[in-house]
């Protein structure tokens, strides 16, 4: 069973807490909850990462909605946000920091020999991390 941290980021009072279960079951632990603190609430998994958000806004709510927390004038909780951290999420994350690396590196400098040929389209980023020198890789 998995375990989640909520921080109601309250200063005056320390309400944070952890709670055993699923990310569904943390978000109804935290909106029961959730006060006037005027600060977001977030729930973040064991490793500190932060998985959901409920976002503070200072403006009266001006639609009715069960998924949001009003304090009527003085402000509302919006609908969480669920931060999803799939498999294809870091596949594409680790090819964009490959390729920003790649075209930072030998973007700029002439066609050489040594110079990794790669296709962006068929290549994976392992693929194309193994053909980055290793030199360069050290450096």
């Amino acid at each position: 069973m998995a375990a989640f941290y909520i921080d109601y980021d309250n200063k005056e009072v320390v309400n944070n807490e952890w709670v055993e279960g699923d990310l569904n079951y943390a978000m109804r632990i935290a909106d029961i909850g959730a006060s006037y603190t005027r600060r977001n609430i977030v729930i973040r998994n064991p490793d500190g990462i932060q998985v959901a958000i409920r976002v503070w806004h200072e403006n009266p709510c001006e639609t009715v909605d069960d998924e949001i927390i009003n304090f009527g004038s003085l402000g509302f909780y919006d609908e969480w946000r669920i931060k999803l951290f799939d498999e294809n999420y870091i596949k594409i994350t680790k090819a964009r920091i490959l390729a920003r690396f790649i075209k930072e590196s030998f973007g700029k400098s002439k066609p050489t020999s040594d110079k990794p040929k790669y296709n962006s389209v068929s290549d994976s980023a392992d693929d194309v991390l193994l053909k980055i020198p290793r030199s360069k890789l050290l450096s």
